[in-house]
């Protein structure tokens, strides 16, 4: 067995492929890839840092690399550990397949067995769960379904009356104890969602507790999907604001989900549903649809190329459908996974990585809008940079007459531009038989002298 020893300096790994989907040369798995691949990994990461501290910056994390066999496959055994003066100590074993540098098995201590890194990292998260309900860092001794918070985390250096003073005292073992965001289990944010919109709720948590967590965690947009569609069907509109402005991209269906909701709403003429406990009264459905309306509407392409690429399938690939230029305006159909579903201006399904999908607008980017001064497409349109928020005034057959820059216009629904399209496609189809149809041609003097 051959000892490789690295002062880990942190290497990063080469992307198969990068996110535009760029196809770029496959890297080889050799030893040295297996061993900057299992550096980066968040495991070894901390591990040097333990080691640099207790070494006072004299070493670093060190490796054994070996080959063998697992089901008849090759792979390389990693083994991290601290090479010491006197002796050497094995911190984690790891396996990595050598006609597939991404798939990664590790040793679990306890059972012996050889399982696939993220089962492991699951059991890892379980254990630290069920010991924070045993030492007492539980989330819920911070929040219940019966805590009435009304208080913000700016209050907590402001107050000084005793609920504040203890929920203090909590909040800081709680973020002692979890430090970072693989200690924090993002599906304990569902309690901070409230449900003012139903007659027998009486809990309530201020929405600023919600931002605070996904700041202090940086939790992903991408993980906050069951927390949106929660918030949704809860009515939660501050809640609502705030998973979008942390990046989250609104799909068509949560847009279809909210329409429901606001028809049954409409349909209650302000009387209370006693068998579901909702009180039209509190509901705040009109005012997400329409925020997440105007958000959907800009869902659009940002990427440093200029350009993405739409693919067939969920991988960088697959084959190119069409090239989406930045600044153009998409449908986003399904928003799960890396790789989300979307519908370009020229009406091709596809999927785009998800990095390349934003809402709104920064100093890079904007979205732009073709407005029309009538809701007729033969109308007047104009190309414009959406740089404010967009105000939906009202929507009427398949047109929505929005606000934009301080300037108003109609904007075609998706389903008015599918119609367009259907027709277009009608008169090219009329156009080709046409073609298609040519007139026998009478043959002329010259025609009958040169047969």
């Amino acid at each position: 067995m051959k000892c490789i020893q690295y002062c880990l300096l942190v290497f990063f790994l080469l992307f198969l492929y990068d996110c535009n989907g760029q196809q770029s040369k496959k890297i080889e798995c050799n030893k040295d890839t297996a061993i900057k691949i299992i550096g980066e990994l968040s495991e070894s990461k901390l591990q040097t840092k333990y080691i640099d501290s207790i070494s006072h910056h004299k070493r670093g994390l060190s490796f054994m690399i070996d080959s063998l066999k697992i089901k008849n496959e090759d792979f390389y055994e990693v083994k991290t550990g601290y090479n010491g003066e006197f002796h050497w100590e094995t911190y984690h074993i790891f396996y990595v397949n050598k006609n597939n540098c991404k798939k990664i098995l590790i040793n679990e201590v306890v059972s012996g067995n050889i399982i696939p890194i993220d089962t492991w990292r699951k059991l890892q998260k379980q254990k630290k769960m069920e010991t924070k309900k045993k030492d007492g860092s539980d989330f819920a001794d911070l929040f219940n379904e019966s805590s009435n918070i009304k208080f913000t985390p700016s209050d907590l250096n402001k107050n000084n009356n005793n609920e504040v003073k203890e929920f203090k005292i909590k909040l800081n073992s709680f973020e002692a104890k979890n430090p970072t965001s693989e200690d924090f289990n993002v599906d304990d944010l569902s309690i901070l969602i409230n449900n003012e919109t139903f007659t027998n709720n009486e809990a309530y948590v201020d929405s600023s507790w919600l931002d605070y967590f996904i700041n202090k965690y940086k939790i992903d947009y991408n993980l906050l999907y069951g927390l949106m569609d929660l918030a949704l069907k809860k009515e939660d509109y501050r809640a609502v604001k705030i998973i979008l402005n942390h990046g989250y991209i609104i799909s068509k269906k949560e847009i279809k989900d909210a329409e429901l909701s606001l028809k049954y709403y409409e349909s209650l003429n302000g009387k209370i549903d006693t068998d579901e406990f909702y009180d039209p009264s509190f509901s705040q459905i009109s005012k997400i649809y329409t925020f997440i309306k105007s958000k959907y509407l800009i869902n659009h392409i940002e990427d440093p190329d200029g350009y993405t690429n739409l693919r067939k399938e969920k991988n960088a690939s697959s084959e190119i459908l069409q090239k989406i230029q930045s600044g153009e305006t998409i449908e986003v159909l399904d928003n799960t996974g890396d790789w989300f579903q979307v519908k370009t201006k020229k009406g091709k399904t596809g999927y785009v990585h998800k990095s390349r999908i934003k809402s709104g607008n920064n100093n890079k980017s904007s979205a732009s809008l073709e407005l029309y001064d009538r809701p007729d497409f033969s109308s007047f349109s104009k190309e414009i940079l959406v740089k404010e928020e967009i105000e939906i005034v009202h929507q009427n057959l398949g047109w929505n007459f929005i606000k934009v820059n301080g300037i108003t216009g109609y904007l075609p629904t998706e389903e008015k531009k599918e119609e367009l399209l259907k027709e277009d496609k009608k008169k090219f189809s009329f156009l080709a038989e046409e073609e298609d149809i040519k007139p026998e041609k009478k043959k002329g003097f010259w025609d009958n002298l040169f047969g």
